[in-house]
């Protein structure tokens, strides 16, 4: 039985070298999915977090090929956590989830990219993001208030902090 918390703490250049393993397996085996991710959480190790991120994605696409939409949209949020400013992460995630059926969530996911816009003050793109919000389904009430909750919020915002918008 081995435990992971007995084993050595590799220094970079043993890192190094089991990325360049694992990207040499990469290689002979295309196909396996795993090694990125593999590679994926060998370069968060080192610090890599671009190679990681783009690891994770490339796992992602893998898996949304294969209709794994659960596994691919939780590699996809573990991108989200590594740079939670990769926006456009953030609306892939909520299209995918829409398109297979997880609109609430897809719909909450949107939420939170608005939130986040907002926050970074991109006023803009926070309300397109709402109003995208509002198109999923028109009709739906529930989703039509959280829009203009949302709406209401980054409105009446503006004007308190005006150098935030301009």
């Amino acid at each position: 039985m081995k435990f992971p918390f007995f084993k050595k703490k590799q220094d970079d250049k043993g890192a190094s070298d089991e990325i360049e393993a694992l990207r040499r397996s990469l290689l002979k085996s295309p196909d396996n999915i795993r090694l990125h991710i593999r590679i994926a959480e060998a370069c968060m190790a080192k610090g890599m977090k671009n190679e990681a991120i783009e690891e994770y994605s490339n796992a992602a696409k893998a898996y949304q090929r294969k209709n794994l939409i659960p596994i691919a949209v939780a590699l996809y949020k573990q991108v989200i956590e590594i740079n939670p400013e990769l926006y456009d992460v953030f609306e892939n995630v909520a299209d995918i989830q829409i398109q297979h059926g997880f609109v609430g969530d897809g719909v909450a996911t949107l939420e939170t990219l608005s939130l986040k816009l907002f926050e970074k003050g991109m006023k803009e793109r926070a309300f397109d993001v709402i109003a995208k919000i509002r198109s999923i389904d028109p009709e739906n009430r529930i989703f039509n208030q959280k829009a203009s909750k949302l709406f209401e919020k980054i409105r009446s915002a503006a004007p308190a902090d005006k150098d935030k918008w301009t």
